[in-house]
């Protein structure tokens, strides 16, 4: 459904298999909201808001943000980052954004520029702290 009052589009796959894409060459001014994953080969201006994974391809580019639950990207993104699961970069990826994410793989070869901040994992996999006895009193480390 694409609402041109607002300049945003909404994207609506039939199942969690579906996989949309947007080809290269293709310009979109405006923000997207996704409910399955996107493959964006295209350059937009705006926002990706999506429910599933986004894949961006080299040609790729986006200047705004990327919200979604993961994402790999091999393209270019200039703004904000935020992904609950993993972000992947690949060798050919070009970020100059803030980015939040809970898990963070980048190849040899990617460029990061920005601020990185990683959520605190689900699982706590810290090590307790140990009570050790000093002179009679407990001491916690």
């Amino acid at each position: 459904m694409f609402k041109s009052n607002k300049q945003s589009a909404e994207i609506i796959t039939t199942g969690v298999n579906d996989m949309n894409h947007i080809a290269e060459n293709t310009i979109i001014k405006g923000d997207m909201h996704v409910k399955g994953s996107i493959r964006f080969d295209g350059q937009l201006e705006g926002a990706i808001i999506c429910e599933a994974k986004v894949v961006l391809g080299a040609s790729g580019k986006i200047l705004g943000k990327i919200k979604s639950n993961s994402a790999d990207v091999s393209g270019t993104i200039e703004g904000l980052i935020e992904i609950k699961e993993d972000l992947v970069l690949r060798k050919t990826a070009k970020i100059s954004a803030e980015v939040f994410t809970s898990g963070l793989i980048i190849e040899s070869g990617a460029i990061l520029n920005g601020t990185t901040k990683m959520n605190k994992p689900a699982v706590d996999n810290s090590i307790p702290k140990i009570q050790v006895p000093v002179n009679g009193k407990e001491k916690v480390n």
